[in-house]
């Protein structure tokens, strides 16, 4: 196995994963065809998909690093304290973060609602059409592993390495998915098969499926990430007032989370704000104390009254995230192996 890089190429991973099966498998006539099908249609269904917590956590960085660098642009402690939160920058990237989850959640689901049984259903039954040996392909020597370990206990037989050795695709093992080599390991074929009545004719659609669901994933996170990265010089040497153009340079999803980005703080406002807070400090203690405890309890009322509404403004935000995705990618074609396009 080799480590996964965003550049990769679809049609030698495809390669890989059929050089693997052949070694493994029983022979399957038209296995290339297959598994290139099984590849397009997880791409299909997961190219609107992105890790919104990868993005969420690169975004952060970025907010981490420019605050760093517009609290070291002034002296007084009060400002370097305000000058984050009014920057527009650091706003922006707080807008689009935001709406993260949303969108993740409606790219999933961007055809219907995401069902990882019913995805590789189809494609099985696709791959079938071309390679009808696919009905009854079992892995070499299965059944006398079975014979050997009738309780499912050859797992400490199993030297992952080896596997790992043999393929020569990209290690791809995530939260959502085992990595390729494991999901086909004899062990857990064997386990699949007696305790979930999962055959290992579908293991082998299901876990190609996902290795190339986690690579679309993958790919889509990276040049969501990258798109990012590119809209401005995140470590521009001065506090924004003003929010640039920001061009999302192609990104589909991007652009549709870049009309989160709402109207930038005035010069006057963090001026007005910093004069208030220092006027604050200036007062007596008691004073300070009066003012908090009448804040507390506005802040307290506004608080429930948002509880109140907050479902609503939940439920509004992902339909209308769910909306934008579908117009967008609903028409948008299978990604071909040779040259997958950005989101």
């Amino acid at each position: 196995m080799k480590a996964f890089k965003p550049d990769l190429s679809i049609s030698e991973e495809i390669q890989a994963v059929v050089d693997f099966i052949s070694e493994q498998w029983e022979p399957i006539e038209n296995l290339h065809a297959a598994v290139s099908s099984i590849q397009k249609a997880a791409f299909h269904d997961g190219r609107a998909t992105f890790d919104a917590l990868e993005v969420g956590t690169f975004i952060s960085d970025i907010q981490r690093r420019r605050s760093s660098l517009l609290e070291s642009l002034h002296e007084d402690p009060v400002e370097k304290d305000y000058a984050p939160m009014y920057d527009a920058l650091i706003q922006a990237l707080s807008n689009i973060s935001t709406e993260l989850n949303n969108y993740a959640q409606a790219g999933m689901n961007v055809d219907q609602k995401w069902d990882f049984t019913r995805q590789v259903t189809t494609a099985q039954i696709a791959a079938g059409r071309i390679a009808p040996g696919l009905t009854n392909a079992i892995p070499r020597g299965f059944e006398a592993y079975k014979a050997k370990y009738p309780d499912c206990d050859g797992v400490d037989d199993y030297r992952p390495e080896d596997a790992k050795a043999l393929f020569k695709g990209s290690d791809i093992e995530t939260h959502r998915t085992a990595a390729f080599v494991d999901q086909l390991s004899l062990h857990n074929l064997q386990w699949v098969d007696d305790r979930h009545g999962r055959k290992p004719q579908y293991m082998l659609i299901s876990a190609t499926y996902a290795h190339f669901s986690m690579i679309q994933d993958k790919i889509t996170t990276h040049q969501l990430k990258a798109s990012i990265d590119k809209l401005v010089d995140w470590d521009l040497p001065i506090l924004t007032f003003d929010s640039p153009d920001f061009d999302s340079k192609g990104n589909v999803m991007l652009g549709l989370l870049l009309k989160h980005v709402r109207e930038s703080y005035t010069r006057e406002e963090f001026e007005t704000s910093v004069k208030s807070r220092i006027e604050f400090d200036a007062k007596p203690k008691a004073e300070q104390e009066a003012i908090r405890a009448a804040n507390r309890e506005s802040m307290m009322q506004d608080t429930t009254d948002m509880i109140k509404g907050l479902d609503d403004v939940i439920a509004d935000g992902r339909k209308a995230a769910a909306k934008a995705v579908r117009e967008v990618f609903a028409s948008k074609p299978s990604l071909d192996a040779a040259s997958p396009s950005p989101m």
